[in-house]
């Protein structure tokens, strides 16, 4: 009789565990669900991708690369190490209007791994969300040329797009002239 009465007491014991777990799970279960998707609504808020778009250019202008180059005549020109966006948008313009007149112009294109506009889309790919898309633009006028580089995807047609612009100043390595004009846009994509 007592052994009878020990295992209806460990049986009655787990029961109790079992009900009292499952609300608590339940509970938390809900409050994750709710932070979840009210952290992706409030992006979609107005102001708050002002803010994302403002945020993301900051970032993104203070990143740094580890490597990339790009081509001349006489060979692949490594650019150095630790260098920030903002000095790559502007080493681009740079080539694009004063640089030597033997620099490959397609050995600056986003599709060659590690050029100078790949590293800048590689970046903002990965400092945006994932259900943005995004374009920067960048140009200038220096030495009687005018660049304009656009990097990223086009908006749909109905799509809310958010920008944000800075003004580069003139750098004494790089357009000596005038700065550089760089404008972001965030769009959802979903």
């Amino acid at each position: 009789m007592i052994g009878k009465y020990r295992k209806y007491k460990k049986a009655q014991s787990a029961l109790y565990d079992f009900l009292l777990f499952i609300p608590i799970l339940i509970v938390a279960l809900v409050i994750l669900a709710i932070s979840y998707n009210t952290s992706y609504s409030t992006i979609n808020s107005n102001n708050v991708s002002i803010q994302y778009s403002q945020e993301t250019l900051n970032s993104f202008l203070e990143s740094t690369v580890n490597y990339t180059y790009y081509s001349t005549s006489t060979g692949a020109v490594v650019v150095q190490r630790d260098i920030s966006e903002k000095n790559v948008m502007l080493l681009t313009l740079y080539l694009l209007t004063c640089g030597q007149s033997n620099v490959n112009k397609q050995s600056l294109s986003p599709k060659i791994v590690n050029s100078l506009e790949y590293v800048i889309n590689i970046t903002l790919y990965n400092l945006t969300y994932p259900q943005f898309k995004y374009y920067i633009q960048f140009n200038t006028t220096s030495c009687g040329v005018s660049a304009n580089v656009y990097l990223g995807d086009k908006p749909y047609s109905n799509s809310l797009v958010i920008t944000a612009s800075e003004y580069i100043p003139p750098n004494y390595n790089y357009l000596n002239e005038n700065g550089a004009l760089v404008i972001l846009a965030i769009w959802n994509s979903r």
